[in-house]
């Protein structure tokens, strides 16, 4: 079951896991249909398309404003860095 407007795994992951149940019940015309309505309704809406991104994974930063994180190699803890000041 894939939308054809719409290649978010994190979406297709949540309606997959949401048609399932109805996957050996459903004529594949209607589950089709369910599909797409999942996907116009957590799409199409803020709430939805909100808890969309918190069922996604982080995302992968390669760099930082200051260096390529992946020619970096292991951080090297600096002295004082991450430390808070009292004060």
């Amino acid at each position: 079951m894939t939308h054809q407007n719409h290649g978010d795994p994190t979406l297709q992951a949540a309606i997959r896991r949401a048609l399932a149940p109805y996957g050996e019940l459903l004529p594949s015309e209607l589950l089709r249909d369910m599909e797409e309505t999942l996907c116009e309704e957590l799409t199409g809406h803020p709430v939805s398309t909100r808890l969309l991104r918190q069922l996604a994974p982080p995302p992968v930063v390669h760099k930082s404003g200051e260096r390529d994180l992946e020619e970096a190699g292991p951080q090297e803890a600096k002295p004082g860095a991450g430390a808070k000041r009292s004060g």
